[in-house]
């Protein structure tokens, strides 16, 4: 499941140097949780032709997230955002959040951790 996750991440961040093709699959593949026998179906293409492709695909945002890391950015962001609305639900706002808050704004605007 977290592979999906950030496989959806990824395409979300880095889609757009994907062809339409490649993006019409994964999305397909990853969000509407089609077989690859589904996919093909609905495009006139093989099986084989749609795995292929999601490797290929899955390749080129891997490749490009290693070099960029906005997807991993973005998903720490979201997770120290719900740890802050966590103490912010517990009411226990005070240093700690102020920590929490301050390792958000550093992570978005320096995209280091």
């Amino acid at each position: 499941m977290e592979d999906i996750y950030v496989q959806s991440l990824m395409l979300d961040q880095y889609g757009e140097l994907l062809t339409q093709k490649q993006r019409d699959i994964l999305q397909m593949y990853l969000s509407e949780d089609l077989s690859l026998g589904e996919i093909g179906q609905i495009l006139g293409i093989s099986r084989q032709g749609v795995s292929d492709s999601i490797h290929r695909s899955l390749s080129i945002l891997e490749k490009t997230e290693n070099k960029l890391h906005i997807a991993h950015r973005s998903r720490r962001i979201a997770q120290l955002i719900d740890e802050a609305a966590d103490m912010i639900h517990q009411q226990r706002p005070g240093e700690e959040i102020v920590l929490v808050l301050d390792k958000i704004r550093e992570l978005a605007l320096s995209g280091e951790e």
